[in-house]
């Protein structure tokens, strides 16, 4: 999984280009995954992790044939010398819902 906001925003562009039937959007939520890259870039954040991806198409009620896609990413600092102690971001985003819990 990339930290890099430049990275992400060529990766929107080309599935956008791919010209979708009925694709509104790759991320309606772009601003805020955005942000939360560069903030935990700025915190120190130096790897991230996808914890888990699911649809609205994943509920026992889901219409597969529209969904809003959810992701939980976790943003944290690898220490140089592996230890037992390190700072986290935690961050997930669904739609354009975003929340942020810090841990330390």
């Amino acid at each position: 999984m990339t930290m890099n906001p430049e990275r992400f925003r060529r990766t929107i562009q080309e599935q956008e280009r791919r010209n979708v039937t009925y694709l509104a959007t790759c991320a309606c939520g772009e601003g805020p995954i955005l942000t939360a890259m560069m903030a935990a870039r700025g915190l120190g954040a130096n790897q991230a992790a996808l914890l888990k991806y699911a649809n609205s198409g994943d509920t026992p009620c889901g219409d597969r044939d529209q969904v809003v896609g959810y992701g939980a990413v976790a943003f944290w600092q690898a220490p140089a010398v592996p230890s037992s102690t390190s700072s986290g971001l935690c961050l997930g985003i669904g739609g354009a819902r975003t929340g942020f819990a810090t841990k330390g």
